[in-house]
């Protein structure tokens, strides 16, 4: 099953626990993040990487550069575990870091959502991504990716018991667009998936295919 019917079918599941007033909402504010503008603004490929360092889900410090310096790094965005599309997304990633590992490339995934909302035993199933907090989302901001969820939206999902300035370790209620970059250990982006529809992610095969295509050109340099 591709990624993208995954998604279908886990956001028909979600929605189905949503009022139709709810629903209609989630689709007002879909449809303005789609003409807001925000994916024009993210970084592209042939673009320089912004440096940056986080912290995984158990507190130790990531810093970019030095995976960089051990080989290629595939960086994903997305909003959270809280979210199933994205739960979903992390779940048909994870069993890539072994594979895009045999070509000397590591996987980093970024969300806002704090290590103390999202308790490592309950991620068992994304234990192969190295998972890093992104506090205020601000790297998200630096890849060009942060958005800010409208009201209507944090209130729809308040109903539902889900605080998204709360999963955010309480800074402001800022998720990414969904984006998956491929970077060379030079720093410069090798290959850039971007949407501003949460439906859509990079398929796994074709993250594999591009790490695969740098591993080759490595190798006949």
């Amino acid at each position: 099953m591709t990624l993208a019917k995954t998604l279908a079918d886990a956001r028909a599941t979600w929605r189905r626990g949503f009022t139709p007033e709810q629903v209609r909402t989630m689709d007002y504010a879909a449809q303005w993040l789609e003409q807001s503008g925000v994916a024009a603004g993210a970084l592209r490929g042939g673009e320089l990487t912004p440096e940056f360092t986080l912290a995984d889900l158990t507190g130790r410090v990531v810093h970019l550069s030095d995976r960089l310096d051990r080989g290629p790094v595939v960086v994903t965005f997305t909003c959270g575990r809280w979210c199933p599309l994205c739960a979903a997304v992390l779940a048909a990633y994870a069993p890539l870091a072994p594979v895009i590992a045999e070509w000397g490339a590591s996987l980093l995934a970024i969300s806002p959502q704090q290590a103390e909302t999202d308790p490592p035993a309950d991620a068992d199933a994304f234990q192969e991504l190295t998972r890093l907090s992104d506090p205020g989302a601000k790297v998200c901001k630096l890849f060009g990716l942060r958005y800010p969820v409208p009201g209507p939206l944090q209130a729809v999902y308040r109903a539902r018991g889900i605080d998204v300035m709360d999963r955010n370790g309480g800074h402001a209620a800022f998720l990414p667009i969904p984006a998956t970059y491929v970077i060379d250990p030079g720093g410069m982006v090798a290959a850039a998936f971007v949407s501003p529809d949460h439906r859509h992610h990079a398929e796994p095969e074709a993250i594999v295919a591009a790490i695969r295509t740098l591993g080759e050109k490595r190798l006949d340099a």
